[in-house]
């Protein structure tokens, strides 16, 4: 059982990563600009259509998996929980979200802002893993 749920948080990482990789538009320069290299539109590449269905089946099995693995009852009755990182991933989706539509400083500087704020977002979805795992080996 443990493996499952293993195999199922690397599966949800890997979505991760192919979202921030734009779905491998990044392997498709289309030139540079003044804030940095410019990609193929999505609609662009041949095919997007099944990209898209791909993406969404795959996010629905893996949503699934972790509806049907994840020993939900133990995580939210016998784990503490942890407020103050949960906060901060919240406060910074919120900022990726801000950056990306580019509604904080309305320059540049929001699409970095939006890169670092997913950063830690990601770095802290792995801590939270990471320390659930540790909490669950604890319960046992």
């Amino acid at each position: 059982m443990v493996v499952q749920i293993q195999l199922a948080i690397y599966r949800y990482f890997l979505l991760l990563l192919g979202r921030e990789m734009s779905w491998g538009r990044i392997f498709f320069q289309t030139g540079m600009d003044q804030h940095g290299p410019t990609f193929i539109a999505m609609n662009a590449i041949p095919g997007h259509q099944y990209i898209h269905g791909g993406i969404s089946i795959y996010t629905a099995a893996l949503l699934v998996s972790l509806i049907w693995l994840v020993p939900w009852k133990k995580l939210f009755h016998e784990l503490p929980f942890p407020k103050l990182g949960f906060v901060i991933l919240v406060l910074s989706a919120i900022l990726a979200a801000c950056g990306d539509k580019g509604l904080l400083f309305h320059s540049h500087l929001d699409g970095n802002i939006e890169e670092l704020a997913e950063l830690l977002a990601y770095m802290l979805q792995g801590g939270f893993a990471a320390w659930y795992y540790k909490q669950f080996k604890m319960l046992k």
